[in-house]
């Protein structure tokens, strides 16, 4: 298996979800594509290593979890909360210049609630930084709270935005908060890692468009949602988060009409 799975791996819950994914980006660019087969699904989860048996086992949980739905055991279409996130990332430009602090609100009764608020939010990038403090750089608080509503989480926080400055002894604890060290390594070996890796096959070849859409899922699980995203102020290799963004973004929309047909080969 190629190194680039290895290092940056995805668990069969989301390598399942990433067709359905797909489908809403190309929709989005203007493609008619309906959601991803069940046949085409199983085949993308077993390139990487995953058998028919652990496949049937995965797509059964994500299906009673609400993440995904099997429709008449011929497509595979993403459940609500997950198209809600997909919405939310499709319409983040990454271009605002504010920080986002949400405070919660809970009992210690409300465990259930906590948890999926934490979840929620962890996926949207927010950091948690004090028990009932997230932050994030570049976020839009309507956006989040847009999401969370459609979750019944909104109720449980207060969402702020602020122009200016952090306060010194946060700017202080952003290197513990963040693990900003360990980031710089790894954003530095992943920028490496993505070019080779994509560079394996033409992204209009069949192999060339299954490693793009690997190594985007795999960026967005593994990098976009977990380095930290601060001003360059803060954290000079967030210029290296931004440009492999930037890259899989401009790629979508430069062969959208190729992956298009590619997808409807694969998927359709």
């Amino acid at each position: 298996m190629c190194s680039f799975v290895q290092k940056y791996p995805m668990a069969l819950k989301d390598l399942l979800a990433l067709p359905g994914i797909e489908a809403m980006v190309l929709q989005s660019l203007g493609c008619q594509v309906a959601w991803p087969t069940l046949k085409g699904v199983k085949a993308y989860a077993q390139r990487f290593g995953h058998s028919e048996s652990a496949i049937r086992t995965g797509l059964s949980r994500a299906n009673k979890a609400g993440l995904l739905q099997v429709q008449d055991s011929r497509q595979v279409a993403l459940g609500q909360d997950l198209q809600g996130f997909v919405r939310y990332f499709l319409k983040e430009p990454f271009a605002r210049d504010t920080f986002s602090l949400v405070l919660t609100r809970l009992s210690a009764s409300q465990a259930t609630a906590r948890y999926h608020l934490h979840d929620a939010l962890t996926r949207l990038g927010y950091v948690k930084m004090l028990p009932n403090a997230y932050l994030r750089y570049g976020a839009d608080p309507l956006a989040l709270e847009a999401v969370l509503q459609d979750k019944s989480l909104q109720q449980y926080l207060y969402a702020f935005e602020t122009s200016g400055p952090l306060p010194r002894q946060l700017e202080a604890q952003l290197e513990q908060i963040y693990d900003l060290q360990a980031w710089a390594e790894r954003l530095n070996h992943f920028s490496t890692d993505l070019s080779l890796f994509l560079a394996q096959a033409p992204p209009d070849s069949p192999e060339g468009y299954l490693n793009y859409l690997f190594a985007r899922s795999s960026f967005h699980k593994n990098i976009m949602t977990c380095a930290p995203y601060l001003p360059e102020a803060y954290f000079a290799e967030v210029r290296l988060l931004k440009a492999s963004y930037q890259r899989l973004g401009q790629m979508a929309h430069t062969h959208h009409a190729v992956f298009c047909q590619l997808y409807q080969r694969v998927f359709g």
